[in-house]
C-alpha cells in the first residue's frame, strides 16, 4: 500500500512517525524516500494491533536495487521484523541446488584410525515457492524433508547451493531470514516444560520485542485458537504430546510470519484436532506461504498447491497433485490383502508387473502390484496365490492411481516403507 499525502517522505532510518501519519488499517505500508543515504522501499515493521499504532511505530528499510541496509536489529532505533513482510518482486522461498552432507565420526578404539562416514542427505534440491501457495514435501522417514526445513530455519547450514527466504540468503542474511518465517517442527522439547503454555508464547513473543501487553493479548488469542485456554496456566511438561504440539504451533503464529515452515505440524495430535488444524492452515493461513513436510499422503494431496516427492535427499517429482496422479495415470494398481507371506520375488518377475510391494501392518498383510492391465494381472495373481502353500486372499481391488502409487513407480517402494 503506497502511502500518498502532502507531507515530506524524506525519512530517516528508525524514525519515529506520528500516528496520524498512517492510515487506520492493520497490514503494511511502503513509501518511497528520496533521501540518499538510504534510497528504497521503507515497510511497516510494527504488528497493527485493533488498528492502532500507539504512536510506536517505526520503519525499517528493505534492500532494494543498490542500496544495503544495515539491518533489523542494528540500528539503535529499528525494532524487530513483526508483521506480515516481503521483498518486491521475489519468490517468497527460492532454493537452487542445495545440498547438505553430513560426516559420521567414529573412532573404533584407541590406536586405530578415526573412520569417518559421508551421509548425503540433500542433494541438489531445486525449488521455488511463490507467495500464497502450499508446497508439500513427501517422502519416507530419512528422505531429507527435516534436512530442507532446518537448512531455510537457518538451524543447519547447507555443504553447497543456495537458498533464500522473502530474498535473504539463509547463510548471509540470516538474521533477516530468521525474522520473516515461523516455524513448526514436530518437536515438543522446542518449548521450556517448566514454563505454562501461557508463559512459553509471552517468552517467544518478547524475543520478536513486543510490548508485555501485546504479548500477553496475542498468546491469548492464539491459545484460544488451539482450544488451550483453559490450560493456559499449566506448566507445560503437566501437559499432552498433542497439547503441546499445539502449544509449538502457535508459537510459529506469535508474530504473524508470511513465511511458515511447518515440519509435520500434525504429528501426534488426535485426529479430531488434527483435521481442525489442516482445515485452519487451509482456510485461514491462504495469504502465507508454506512449506509443510508430511510422509500422510491424504495431507498432502489436501493441503498442497504442489507436491514435491524426495527420497534419499534427491527431488523425484514435482507437479500439482493431478499432474503427479497422471503420471501413472495409464497404469493400474492392484491391492491384495492376504494371509500368510507370498513369494515377493515370483510376483517382480511376472511378465504384466511393472513393481511390487509388500508390506505387514497390525497382523495383516497387504500387497500393492502395479501393471498396464491391473484386472488381467489379479486373474493371474489370484491363480498364483490359489497355488501357493498357506497363502488366502481375504480381499483385492483395482484402485486410482495415488501419491504412493506415484512414489512406489519412481523409487520402487512405499512412502511407508
Amino acid at each position: 500500500m503506497v502511502v500518498k499525502e502532502n507531507r515530506p517522505n524524506t525519512l530517516l532510518e528508525g524514525q519515529r512517525i506520528n500516528e496520524d501519519f498512517i492510515p487506520r488499517v492493520c497490514g503494511k505500508i511502503h513509501m518511497e524516500t528520496h533521501n540518499p543515504r538510504a534510497t528504497g522501499v521503507y515497510t511497516c515493521s510494527r504488528y497493527l494491533k485493533g488498528n492502532r499504532t500507539r504512536g510506536r511505530t517505526f520503519l525499517t528499510r528493505v534492500k532494494s536495487g543498490l542500496s544495503e541496509h544495515p539491518g533489523l536489529f542494528g540500528h539503535r532505533h529499528s525494532r524487530p521484523l513483526v508483521g506480515r513482510y516481503w521483498k518486491l518482486n521475489q519468490n517468497p522461498v527460492e532454493i537452487q541446488d542445495l545440498s547438505k552432507t553430513f560426516i559420521s565420526v567414529r573412532r573404533r578404539a584407541i590406536v586405530i584410525p578415526v573412520e569417518k562416514t559421508r551421509v548425503e542427505a540433500l542433494r541438489s534440491i531445486t525449488m521455488d515457492i511463490p507467495k500464497g501457495q502450499i508446497h508439500g514435501l513427501l517422502g519416507p522417514n530419512g528422505a531429507g524433508k527435516t534436512t530442507l526445513i532446518k537448512c531455510l530455519a537457518t538451524l543447519v547450514l547447507p555443504s553447497s547451493g543456495t537458498a533464500r527466504v522473502n530474498g535473504y540468503d539463509v547463510l548471509k542474511e540470516s538474521t533477516y531470514a530468521r525474522a520473516s518465517m515461523g516455524v513448526c517442527q514436530g518437536n515438543e522439547r522446542s518449548i521450556y516444560w517448566k514454563l505454562s503454555a501461557r508463559e512459553n508464547l509471552i517468552f517467544f513473543a518478547k524475543l520478536y520485542r513486543m510490548s508485555h501487553d501485546e504479548a500477553k493479548e496475542r498468546a491469548d488469542e492464539l491459545l484460544g485458537r488451539m482450544g488451550l485456554l483453559d490450560k493456559a496456566d499449566e506448566k507445560t511438561e503437566n501437559l499432552s504430546h498433542g497439547m503441546r504440539m499445539k502449544i509449538v504451533f502457535a508459537r510459529a503464529l506469535l508474530h504473524d510470519p508470511p513465511i511458515l515452515l511447518l515440519d509435520e505440524p500434525t504429528q501426534g495430535l488426535d485426529p479430531t484436532f488434527a483435521a481442525d488444524l489442516r482445515k485452519f492452515i487451509k482456510e485461514q493461513l491462504r495469504d502465507r506461504t508454506i512449506l509443510l513436510t508430511t510422509h500422510y499422503m491424504h495431507e498432502a494431496d489436501m493441503l498442497s498447491d504442489k507436491i514435491a516427492l524426495i527420497d534419499e535427499g534427491e527431488l523425484k517429482s514435482f507437479g500439482t497433485p493431478k499432474e503427479l496422479k497422471e503420471e501413472v495415470r495409464d497404469y493400474d494398481s492392484l491391492h491384495m490383502k492376504l494371509v500368510g507371506t507370498p513369494d515377493i520375488e515370483t510376483i517382480k518377475g511376472m511378465e504384466m508387473v511393472m513393481s511390487a510391494s509388500y508390506s505387514t501392518r497390525n497382523g495383516h498383510s497387504e500387497l500393492v502390484v502395479t501393471a498396464q492391465d491391473g484386472y488381467e494381472l489379479a486373474y493371474q495373481l489370484l491363480t498364483l496365490m490359489h497355488k501357493t502353500p498357506g497363502v488366502k486372499v481375504e480381499h483385492f481391488e483395482v484402485k486410482e492411481p495415488t501419491l504412493d502409487d506415484v512414489f512406489m513407480k519412481l523409487t520402487g517402494r512405499r512412502i511407508e516403507d
